[in-house]
């Protein structure tokens, strides 16, 4: 309870500035996060089970220009997840289902 009872300014963690108010934390990025993960996740698994025809493995092989270019995929996906994930964070784009939500 200690993290509840923390003041920020006049007003407690939770914004409000009276105690018997609910404490409630939404979910904010969630959603759109887990969705862009496993969308990502399946693509990178898509190329390794591609590379795993074409090259006979998922990893190493003779052609070099061929791993680099699975890991150049690999750690695209990555920085992508990272950079849509902290531009949605920082409300930099704006991604809902809600129509009450939308700007006009």
């Amino acid at each position: 309870k200690q993290w509840y009872q923390r003041r920020v300014r006049g007003k407690w963690a939770d914004g409000s500035t009276a105690r018997g108010e609910q404490f409630t934390v939404g979910t904010f990025n969630l959603e759109f996060s887990v969705i862009l993960f496993v969308l990502l996740a399946l693509f990178a698994i898509l190329t390794l089970v591609i590379r795993r025809f074409l090259v006979g493995g998922e990893l190493g092989g003779n052609n070099a220009c061929i791993k680099y270019a699975t890991g150049s995929i690999c750690l695209g996906l990555w920085v992508m997840y990272i950079l849509m994930a902290s531009l949605k964070a920082y409300n930099v784009i704006f991604v809902s289902d809600d129509p009450a939500t939308e700007e006009v």
